[in-house]
């Protein structure tokens, strides 16, 4: 894996030179935590360090997030959102094409997993949420997962109502709506170490 990376150019979204490099840090340590549970580690900081002769501290900061919790008092999942009866392990040992196959896919709008633990969706979801997710779902296990929303489009990362309207046409859900309409989750605002 090669990381290229210069800061100067992420600017303009009015983010300072500072937030940028905190921000793609970041994202390398979501990387990082995401692909080790997926059993496939990689240490980016180990790259940078040895190929870079990069210096550097980490510091916690408390920053808005997102804390991911059960949307329904009752604790009820959406029908998106079941616990998964595919054996990893016996799967993974079977030659391909031969029945399920846990893992995932993250595309601009969807999520779909097979498999996979909350903390992977978790950090799939960070990007378009435009902020760090906490679960505190307490959801522990392997689950088989399929929630789509609207990604582009007017306040596509914001919540907006229950869908987006394109000359007053239904065009999706937000992806605030769609996690609780489709998974039983819900992000509520919060604070926390970043």
């Amino acid at each position: 894996a090669e990381v290229r990376f210069a800061p100067e150019l992420h600017i303009e979204g009015g983010l300072t030179l500072e937030e940028v490099i905190e921000a793609v840090l970041a994202g390398f340590a979501e990387g990082e935590r995401a692909t080790a549970e997926a059993g496939r580690p990689i240490v980016v900081r180990s790259l940078l360090i040895e190929r870079f002769n990069l210096r550097m501290h980490e510091e916690a900061r408390e920053r808005p997030v997102f804390h991911l919790v059960l949307a329904r008092p009752d604790g009820r999942l959406g029908p998106g959102l079941r616990p998964s009866t595919i054996d990893c392990q016996a799967a993974a040992r079977r030659p391909p094409g031969d029945g399920e196959r846990c893992g995932w896919r993250s595309m601009p709008g969807r999520f779909v997993g097979k498999g996979v633990s909350i903390p992977l969706l978790v950090s799939q979801l960070s990007y378009p949420a435009q902020r760090r997710i906490v679960d505190k779902t307490m959801l522990g296990g392997q689950f088989d997962i399929d929630v789509t929303w609207e990604s582009d489009g007017p306040g596509a990362g914001a919540p907006v109502g229950p869908q987006f309207a394109v000359d007053g046409e239904r065009v999706g859900a937000s992806l605030f709506t769609a996690l609780q309409e489709q998974l039983g989750l819900r992000l509520e605002p919060g604070k926390g170490a970043v």
